[in-house]
This record gives C-alpha cells, sequence and structure tokens, in this order.
C-alpha cells in the first residue's frame, strides 16, 4: 500500500481504480460526503462498516496524485449508474478555507474532485479532465 499518494488514503498503487469496498467508501466520503447513517440506535462500528460497503456497491472509484515541483494534485472520482444528486457545476476552482483549489465535475454518472495548490499542474490535471469529460459526449 502506499499511503499518502491519494491524500491520506492507502492506496496500492498510483493511480488507483478498482472496487474494493474498503476504499470506494473512502473516496466516496471524500467526492459527494460522509454517508448519512440510518435514524436509530447508533450503530457498532461493525454495522456502520457493513452499512458504508453496501452503498459503495456498484461503484467504481479512482484515485490519483499528480505532482510538479512543489505542487500537488488529488483526483478523486467515483462512477456509477446510481450516483443520485447533482453538484453545481463549477467552472471556476474554489478555494478552500487552507487554500486548497478545488474543482468539481459531475458528468453522466461520473463525479470528479480535483483538489490542490494553485499552479500548472492543477490546471493541467483540470483542463485534461474537462477535455475528457467533453469527449464521452462526442462519442
Amino acid at each position: 500500500m502506499t499511503s499518502g499518494l491519494g491524500g491520506s488514503l492507502a492506496i496500492p498503487h498510483n493511480p488507483w481504480i478498482g472496487s474494493d469496498p474498503e476504499l470506494v467508501a473512502q473516496v466516496r466520503a471524500r467526492v459527494v460526503g460522509p454517508v448519512r447513517m440510518p435514524d436509530g440506535p447508533p450503530l457498532s462500528a461493525t454495522e456502520a462498516r457493513r452499512f458504508q460497503h453496501a452503498n459503495s456497491d456498484g461503484v467504481l472509484a479512482y484515485v490519483a496524485a499528480y505532482e510538479r515541483g512543489t505542487q500537488r494534485v488529488l483526483v478523486h472520482a467515483l462512477q456509477s449508474a446510481h450516483l443520485i444528486g447533482s453538484w453545481p457545476d463549477e467552472p471556476r476552482p474554489r478555494v478552500s478555507a487552507d487554500g486548497t483549489r478545488v474543482v468539481r465535475i459531475q458528468d453522466a454518472g461520473v463525479w470528479v474532485l480535483i483538489s490542490g495548490s494553485s499552479g500548472p499542474c492543477f490546471e493541467s490535471v483540470t483542463r485534461h479532465v474537462r477535455r475528457w469529460s467533453a469527449a464521452r459526449h462526442l462519442k
């Protein structure tokens, strides 16, 4: 496992794509937020993990880290026919409280979260993902 490449995720290699329930649940939490737990008595740790994994069935996840000099860009993505909801399209990156730039791209069952420091690496990765997204519609 390679720790730190995908943020705090321990991914086996960079880039990583797969359907491991634990990693999919972690990527899902980064991309769309934590899974809302059911009402009622609190779940045990085992029950909570089982519930999170059930919400990861049929979901493919992607994690990649790109670096250029001191710049680091992380890409977390999910693909599933069952992704429900939507994000507002963000034509320009927003900046989080810690100065990290964030772009979200949603396209026909694929949700992508790009985050990192400002600079050519961030711009290049964002441009590439937008072109990829646009090219999917030309087929």
